[in-house]
C-alpha cells in the first residue's frame, strides 16, 4: 500500500551540526584527490575504443538534431552522452560524421570536456553517496574511510577519468538501489515517483540496469509477506493451515503485483523520455520474405498467417522505440557471446570464472581484504547471532540483494570482455564491506564496558584504528603505483601489470589508451622506420605518431627497425591470422608504452623474420576475410 504521510527533512544546519569537521575533510580531500588523478590520466590518454565511438555519435546527434540512431542500434544506453558529450558539443562546430567508429585529428581537443564533465557530474556524485551512506550507517569514521577508500581506487580512478558508461551506470545503479530502500521504508506517491526516475536513469545509463527489475520486485514481495505476517500474527487459528496460508498468500501477490505494474506503468515512459522519445527504424528489420527460419520473431510467433501478417507490419508500419532497440542488441549479442580472453585461452562463449578472476587480478590488496572481510565477517555476525536478514533495514537488503543479483548475472554471462563489467561492484563492496566491519568493531567493543570512568575497550580501538588506516594506506599505495595508468592495473599478487597481458586483455588493461605515452617513447628513439600494430579507434596521427600500420605498410619489411605492438594483438586477439605474434611474446620488450603498447627493435635477423612472417601470415588471412567483389 501507498501512504501519503509525510516525513519533517532536516535542514542543512541540523546536518552539518552532526558531521564532525574532519568527516568533511575527508570528503573534500577524496573529491580532490579524484580529481586530481583523473585529471592527470586525462592529459596522458588517448580516447579509448568506446570513447571514439560516443564521441561521433555525440557529433551526429547535434548536427542532426535528434538522438544519433546508431547510439541505441550498438546496444549503448544514451544518458551518459547526453550529460558528458552533448554540452561541449553543442558549443563548437562540428560536420556530420558519417562513420562512427572512426578517429578525427580534432578528437583529442573535443574529449577534453567530455571528460572533465564525467569526472565532475559522475565521480563526485558517486563519492559524496557512498559518504552519506556510511556516514548514516557507521558514523563519521566508516563515512571518511569509505569515501577515501573510493576515491584512492585505480579502477574509480580510471573510469572517472574516462567519457564512457561504465562510471555512470555505478552511480545510477547505486542511486537506484538507495531510491528502492527509500521507498520502501514509507511508501508515498512521491517516492515511487522519484524510484521510477531513478530506476529509468539507470535504465538509461547502460542496459544492464534491468537488474533493478528483480531486485524490486523481490523486495515488493519480501515486504507485503512481513506485512501480511504481522497482521495474522494475534489472530486465532481457526481453520486449518492449509486454508490460512491460502488468506495471506493472496494479499501478498495481488499487493506485490499492483505495486510492480505500478512501477513498471511510470518506468517505461520515463525510460524511453531519457532517450528523447526516439525511434531506431522499422520493429522488424528486414522484410517478411527474407526471413531466416532462426529469427527470433519466426521462434516467438512461429508461422501462419497472423504471425506473417503481424511481421510484415513489423517491418512496414511500425517504429522501433529507441530503448527496445537497445536491449534487443544487448540480448542478441549476450545470445550470440563474444571472442574473449582469460588466462592464454580464447571463447565466444565466456567461461564462469571470468568476472571472479577479474576482480582477484585487478582488486588492490585492500579491496581483496575488504571483499573477504565482507564475506567472512558476515558469516560470523550471522552465526554470532549478532544480524539476520529480518533484523536489516531495508537499504541494507536492498545493497545486499542487488549484489546477489548482480553477481548471478555476471557469473551467467557470455560477454566477457572487460573488468568494467563489475564496476558497479565496487561501491558495493565499499560500503557493505565497511558497514560489516563496523559491525564487528562494535560488537567486539560492546564485551569492554566502562568501569570507575576508565574505558577497558582503549587498545582494541587503536588497533582497529590502526588496522584501518593500514588498509587506507595500501589503497592510496596501489593507485600511486601505476599512477597515471590506472587503467592496466594489476596487483602484485598475480604479478602486476607487466603480467597483466597474459591474464585479461581488451579493456582490462588495453583500450587504446597509450598513445601519448607511444609518442614520446618514439620521440627519444632515433629512427623513424616504426611499423605499428594498434588496438583501438584513436588517429595516431593526431597524437604526434609517425608510424605506418602494419595493414598499410610503405616500406619493404626488412627496412623497419622498430615495431610497436598493442598487447591485445600480441596476445592474438581480434587480429588477422593464426596468433601471427606470437613469437614476439617470447621476448622481452625493449620498451613499454604504459603497460598496453609494447616496442620492439628490429635489429637481430631472428627478429626481423618473425616480423616478415607476421606480417604475411597477417595479410593472408586479411585476404581471406575480405569480402568478395
Amino acid at each position: 500500500m501507498i501512504a501519503t504521510a509525510s516525513q519533517p527533512n532536516l535542514t542543512l544546519s541540523a546536518i552539518n551540526r552532526k558531521i564532525p569537521v574532519y568527516s568533511w575533510l575527508a570528503l573534500f580531500l577524496a573529491m580532490g584527490l579524484l580529481g586530481y588523478a583523473s585529471f592527470q590520466i586525462q592529459a596522458t590518454s588517448s580516447l579509448t575504443f568506446d570513447e571514439t565511438f560516443y564521441l561521433n555519435a555525440g557529433v551526429r546527434t547535434v548536427a542532426s538534431g535528434t538522438l544519433d540512431p546508431a547510439i541505441c542500434d550498438c546496444g549503448v544506453a544514451p544518458l551518459p552522452i547526453i550529460i558528458c558529450y552533448l554540452p561541449p558539443l553543442l558549443l563548437s562546430r562540428n560536420e556530420y560524421r558519417h562513420e562512427v567508429w572512426v578517429g578525427h585529428e580534432n578528437d583529442p581537443q573535443l574529449i577534453i570536456w567530455p571528460r572533465r564533465l564525467n569526472t565532475l557530474l559522475v565521480g563526485m556524485p558517486l563519492l559524496i553517496v557512498i559518504w552519506l551512506w556510511l556516514g548514516k550507517k557507521c558514523g563519521p569514521a566508516g563515512a571518511s574511510l569509505g569515501v577515501l577508500m573510493t576515491a584512492a581506487s585505480p579502477t574509480i580512478q580510471a573510469h572517472a577519468a574516462l567519457a564512457t558508461t561504465d562510471l555512470s551506470f555505478a552511480l545510477f545503479g547505486l542511486l537506484g538501489i538507495l531510491a528502492l530502500a527509500h521507498y520502501l521504508e514509507r511508501p508515498t506517491w512521491s517516492r515511487l515517483g522519484i524510484l521510477a526516475i531513478a530506476m529509468a536513469a539507470c535504465l538509461s545509463a547502460k542496459y544492464s540496469g534491468v537488474f533493478l527489475f528483480p531486485v524490486a520486485g523481490l523486495m515488493f514481495l519480501g515486504r507485503a509477506l512481513r506485512e501480511q505476517n504481522v497482521s495474522h500474527t494475534d489472530e486465532p487459528v481457526e481453520s486449518s493451515s492449509k486454508s490460512q496460508s491460502s488468506r495471506i498468500w493472496w494479499p501478498v501477490v495481488r499487493q506485490t503485483f499492483v505495486t510492480y505494474s505500478l512501477l513498471l506503468l511510470l518506468v517505461i515512459p520515463l525510460w524511453w523520455a531519457f532517450h528523447g522519445f526516439s525511434f531506431t527504424g522499422p520493429l522488424k528489420n528486414v522484410p517478411l520474405e527474407v526471413t531466416p527460419p532462426d529469427s527470433p520473431w519466426v521462434e516467438i510467433l512461429g508461422r501462419g498467417p497472423w504471425a506473417d501478417w503481424i511481421m510484415d507490419q513489423a517491418h512496414r508500419r511500425w517504429k522501433r522505440p529507441a530503448p527496445i532497440a537497445g536491449v534487443l542488441f544487448q540480448y542478441l549479442h549476450n545470445k550470440s557471446g563474444h571472442t574473449a580472453f582469460l588466462m592464454g585461452e580464447t571463447s565466444l562463449t565466456g567461461w564462469r570464472t571470468y568476472f571472479p578472476c577479474t576482480i582477484g587480478f585487478k582488486s588492490t590488496p585492500s579491496e581483496l581484504i575488504l571483499i573477504a572481510l565482507l564475506l567472512l565477517g558476515t558469516i560470523f555476525l550471522r552465526l554470532a547471532g549478532c544480524i539476520s536478514w529480518s533484523k536489516l533495514d531495508f537499504s541494507r537488503r536492498c545493497l545486499w540483494l542487488s549484489f546477489a543479483v548482480l553477481a548471478a548475472l555476471l557469473l551467467f554471462a557470455r560477454i566477457n570482455i572487460g573488468h568494467r563489467y563489475v564496476l558497479i561492484l565496487y561501491p558495493l563492496f565499499i560500503m557493505l564491506g565497511i558497514d560489516t566491519i563496523f559491525m564487528i568493531y562494535r560488537s567486539f567493543i560492546a564485551r569492554f564496558p566502562n568501569t570507575n570512568g576508565t574505558s577497558k575497550a582503549h587498545w582494541p580501538r587503536m588497533i582497529f584504528t590502526l588496522s584501518t588506516s593500514l588498509l587506507l594506506a595500501m589503497q592510496v599505495w596501489s593507485s600511486w603505483s601505476i599512477y597515471p595508468h590506472t587503467l592496466s592495473y594489476f596487483n602484485g599478487l598475480c604479478g602486476g601489470p607487466e603480467q597483466g597481458g597474459r591474464l585479461l586483455l581488451d579493456s582490462n588493461i588495453d583500450w587504446g589508451q597509450d598513445l601519448p605515452t607511444l609518442q614520446q617513447l618514439l620521440s627519444r628513439e632515433d629512427s623513424s622506420k616504426v611499423a605499428l600494430q594498434y588496438f583501438g579507434t584513436a588517429l595516431p596521427t593526431a597524437y604526434g605518431i609517425e608510424a605506418d600500420p602494419t595493414k598499410a605498410l610503405r616500406r619493404p619489411l626488412e627496412d623497419y627497425e622498430l615495431l610497436a605492438i598493442s598487447v591485445t594483438h600480441l596476445g592474438g586477439l581480434y587480429v588477422f591470422g593464426n596468433d601471427p605474434y606470437q613469437k614476439f611474446r617470447t621476448w622481452q620488450p625493449d620498451a613499454r608504452a604504459g603497460y598496453s603498447i609494447n616496442l620492439y627493435r628490429l635489429h637481430t635477423p631472428e627478429r626481423k623474420a618473425a616480423f616478415a612472417q607476421a606480417i604475411q601470415e597477417y595479410e593472408t588471412a586479411r585476404a581471406q576475410n575480405s569480402p568478395k567483389q
